[in-house]
């Protein structure tokens, strides 16, 4: 009693088709949230290393008034 399906060798096209499709748009996508993740990291170190040196600075000045 079991129903018997006949595969349409063109609706297998199509969803190989569309399944390469959104698997590409899905994967430019992701490389494309790395990229942005990379970038916004870089940014963020451009500003950290200056201002730890500047704290530094100041932390070094600060000491030798006090200690001098």
């Amino acid at each position: 009693m079991g129903k018997n399906y006949q595969q349409d060798p063109e609706l297998i096209r199509d969803v190989a088709k569309n399944t390469e499709r959104i698997e590409k748009a899905y994967l430019a996508k992701q490389s494309k949230k790395r990229q942005n993740k990379t970038e916004k990291e870089e940014l963020s170190q451009r500003w950290v290393a200056p201002l730890l040196l500047i704290i530094t600075l100041l932390l070094g000045f600060l000491v030798s008034i006090i200690f001098n």
